[in-house]
């Protein structure tokens, strides 16, 4: 490994920061409504077209959504960019999340020629309301890459992360419709057994101890003189493992047949989405912490342990991915918050955007070499 081409990677993000850290402004800046991501999404494809990436524009009909390219190298990378903000603006840190991996791929630009690889830059929108990577991964659009970039902000720096499988199903119940004052004994509501329901599903907790649960519910009549036909509720549950998840659902599912039963009513269900926990690769855990120390980031911790379900988790299965995430608090400023989104256009978090993007593309250099035995 050429020790000239990793100084020319870091030397070429380092020139390129100013232009960087007016990326991560321009998104900062974006007024947060319901066109917030296009705005997002015009901001970055003309970054790229500028720094020489071909665009393609609506990925799968899904608006928003884009794939940028540069090189015709036979390996193949990807570095994901997730610019979906919250009510109150990028309290998840997506702006710089954005920039973060845009300049580990603008770094890596300037060896292309030495790693015979392609740069691909997927533009993901609705992050934090739908699972876009498993929907994107089950069309096989990441099929053919060779390794998978997708660095975070965080409180602190953590070498990677471990996340609990997940799934998200609906269940819909059907009764029959009567009027309250009319005939309410010709009436079967489609409420009474959702909500037995939803306490058979509170009583697995003492038979599987270790998973999580939540849920919502909807019914097509808000008027008390009307005894509801259709209700409908969403249900999220958690476990370790995939395992132990799937043992839960079909308990689930039990449970929706033996209610339906007792209530006189039909019910249909969907699973909405399944996600994976997150695979480690740990020669890459171990590339991206050597490189965040060479480019100054010392303070490393082991993985974030927590209760996320992460739709990167079925595609770490898949292809290898790094996914660690860099500390941009200086204050002890807390994810989720004014203070966080704040923290990350203040200086200490420019700079750790910048060693980022230096380490992350190293490691995708270290990697590509390594899997092509390289000279």
């Amino acid at each position: 490994m050429s020790n000239i081409e990793r100084n020319l990677i870091k030397g070429y993000i380092e020139s390129s920061k100013d232009k960087l850290y007016a990326l991560l402004d321009d998104l900062y800046n974006i007024n947060i409504d319901k066109d917030h991501e296009k705005k997002a999404f015009n901001i970055l494809s003309t970054f790229l077209k500028e720094n020489g990436f071909f665009i393609n524009n609506n990925i799968q009909q899904i608006e928003n959504t884009f794939i940028a390219e540069i090189g015709n190298g036979s390996k193949k990378i990807g570095f994901f960019c997730e610019f979906e903000a919250l009510k109150e603006g990028y309290t998840n840190g997506h702006n710089i999340q954005c920039v973060m991996n845009i300049g580990g791929a603008l770094g890596l630009t300037r060896v292309l020629d030495k790693i015979d690889s392609k740069i691909i830059i997927y533009g993901l929108p609705k992050e934090e309301s739908l699972p876009l990577k498993i929907t994107l991964s089950n069309r096989h659009i990441f099929d053919d890459l060779d390794l998978i970039i997708c660095a975070h902000p965080g409180e602190k720096t953590y070498e990677s992360v471990g996340s609990m499988a997940m799934s998200i199903m609906k269940f819909e119940f059907t009764g029959k419709r009567a009027s309250f004052n009319l005939n309410p004994n010709e009436g079967i509501s489609s409420l009474n057994p959702i909500i037995k329901f939803l306490d058979i599903i509170q009583d697995l907790k003492s038979e599987f101890n270790s998973h999580l649960v939540n849920y919502v519910i909807n019914c097509d009549n808000q008027d008390i003189f009307i005894i509801p036909e259709k209700s409908e509720c969403t249900i999220g549950v958690k476990a370790t493992d995939m395992m132990v998840l799937e043992k839960i659902k079909d308990k689930i599912i039990e449970s929706a047949k033996f209610i339906s039963k007792v209530y006189s009513c039909d019910f249909d269900y969907k699973v909405q989405a399944d996600y994976m926990p997150f695979k480690k690769n740990v020669e890459l855990i171990k590339l991206t912490s050597h490189n965040l120390k060479e480019c100054g980031i010392i303070n490393i911790h082991g993985p974030l342990s927590s209760a996320l379900s992460l739709d990167i988790g079925l595609i770490s299965h898949r292809i290898p991915t790094v996914h660690p995430y860099i500390g941009i608090c200086e204050n002890g400023e807390r994810y989720g918050t004014i203070e966080f989104k704040e923290a990350t256009i203040k200086n200490y978090a420019k700079d750790m955007m910048i060693k980022a993007s230096c380490a992350l593309a190293l490691t995708a250099y270290d990697w590509i070499f390594k899997s092509s035995n390289l000279p």
